[in-house]
């Protein structure tokens, strides 16, 4: 009975596992949904980030947010390097704003490791008064994640590391 309960839990939303600690503690897993959807105030996002990160943002276009958290097993392997990881981000870039331009913010957590591969072409700035986090990342993402917002503040949040044509996929929804 549990077992065709969680199955049809797997079935009905796209889940993850996440640790409740950091990578370097012993940890216990819990399953998130990897997705959330919602309706927020936009303004007010708006203004926090404008005037917590420093950051012009025209409250007429979506706005995508781009979350560091901070150094985890995740983001720390792999085998891209700085140059292969500056042209994933202008192509996923220029997805966007094909699709809407938009207003693309890189927001980080914990800077540890951020600029070992991020240095000198992204604009990263930390959440300001952790509204990022305490609004759409209660748990921290593994690899990092991201926030689609709609100009009437409808948004969807991403969980987990992601594959730039499937947020495309998911702005266009949004946006549609």
């Amino acid at each position: 009975m549990i077992k065709k309960l969680f199955l049809l839990i797997l079935l009905s939303q796209i889940m993850i596992s996440c640790s409740t600690k950091k990578f370097s503690d012993k940890a216990t897993k819990k399953i998130y949904p990897v997705e959330r959807f919602g309706q927020l105030d936009r303004s007010v996002l708006d203004s926090v980030l404008q005037n917590g990160s420093n950051t012009s943002i025209d409250s007429n276009k979506p706005l995508v947010i781009i979350y560091y958290p901070g150094k985890d097993k995740c983001n720390s392997s792999g085998s891209s390097t700085r140059r292969s990881t500056k042209v994933w981000y202008n192509k996923m870039e220029k997805g966007i704003n094909k699709i809407e331009p938009s207003n693309i913010v890189y927001v980080y957590k914990d800077s540890t490791d951020l600029f070992e591969r991020h240095d000198g072409f992204k604009d990263w700035k930390q959440d300001p008064n952790k509204v990022i986090e305490k609004t759409f990342f209660k748990t921290h993402p593994p690899c990092g994640g991201y926030v689609l917002i709609s100009d009437s503040g409808r948004y969807i949040s991403h969980l987990a590391e992601f594959d730039k044509k499937f947020l495309w996929q998911r702005l266009e929804q949004l946006i549609n």
